[in-house]
């Protein structure tokens, strides 16, 4: 606990020049003649620490006294920060101590808050978060997880899995995982996971090669070619949503885009967002599943 109090004592004091005893005590919980002690351990530990009385006086650090920032440039503290409040969005709160320290490396947290990502979406709920939570957990300590399953057909089933690695793609989060009972790797969408329980157990993790990670993750994800047509009336979601290479825009005013997407309930969630200003020009197949969902929808509302 001791130990603790002052490697977050020192933090402070490289991110704030001066600091008083009664804040330091405050911030702690302890009485201020225990943040003298401290002060004093600090000292004797070789860290030049000293305190000025009076009015506007307080505790700091030598100036010189510094981590070196040489091999860093501002630049790679801003996008070091991004990537770590991407991790901390996926609920790893100790990211903070970990921000707050590089603030401290370069005096200035002020420009910290320019970014604030979350991957959870508008309606997750806390169910949601602690869900991802666990599995997080479990792939960091290597424990065997169960769920229940709904698949794209709406069939459940029990699974224990090992997982291996979350990852996001397109507005979508999915989970690798070695399945025990398929006895093979699968990917599992996140948001059809359901009632996630983690076990003692834990597993060693199998080695996947390049290869098999890129066959694993695009065979059962099916990915298509489309070849979707829009409205003029849509060119505000367009270009929103794809990559310009992939967009042409037609002599008669409408959008053609080319894009390659995984064949689940979710892509035809997309295209049905569009209502009736995309038209599906390619797969075939896929044009008539639109098509039939489209009539089936109207024939529910009438």
């Amino acid at each position: 606990m001791k130990l603790n109090r002052l490697i977050e004592m020192i933090v402070l004091l490289l991110n704030y020049k001066t600091i008083t005893a009664h804040e330091l005590a405050k911030r702690f919980d302890v009485h201020v003649r225990t943040i003298y002690r401290d002060i004093e351990d600090l000292s004797v530990a070789g860290i030049p620490v000293y305190m000025v009385k009076g009015r506007g006086g307080g505790i700091s650090l030598l100036e010189e006294y510094r981590i070196n920032s040489v091999i860093l440039s501002e630049s790679d503290r801003v996008h070091l920060t991004a990537a770590l409040k991407a991790v901390q969005s996926i609920n790893s709160p100790e990211i903070e101590t970990v921000i707050e320290k590089i603030g401290a490396v370069f005096r200035n947290t002020s420009n910290d808050n320019w970014v604030n990502i979350d991957f959870m979406g508008w309606s997750s709920t806390q169910k949601d978060r602690d869900k991802f939570t666990d599995i997080k957990n479990a792939i960091m300590r290597n424990q065997v997880i169960g769920f229940d399953y709904i698949n794209g057909n709406g069939e459940k089933s029990s699974r224990m899995v090992e997982p291996e690695q979350l990852y996001f793609n397109r507005y979508t989060w999915y989970l690798l995982a070695f399945c025990r009972n398929r006895k093979e790797h699968r990917i599992f969408r996140i948001s059809r996971i359901k009632n996630v329980t983690t076990s003692r157990e834990q597993f060693e993790k199998r080695v996947i090669g390049d290869e098999e990670y890129n066959v694993i993750r695009g065979d059962r994800l099916s990915f298509l070619e489309l070849h979707l047509r829009f409205s003029a009336r849509m060119l505000y979601r367009i270009y929103d949503e794809f990559d310009e290479e992939s967009i042409t825009k037609n002599e008669d005013g409408t959008i053609d885009v080319r894009i390659s997407m995984p064949e689940d309930d979710w892509m035809y969630g997309f295209i049905l967002s569009f209502g009736p200003f995309v038209e599906v020009v390619s797969p075939e197949r896929i044009r008539r599943e639109v098509a039939d969902s489209m009539r089936a929808a109207l024939a529910f509302y009438s």
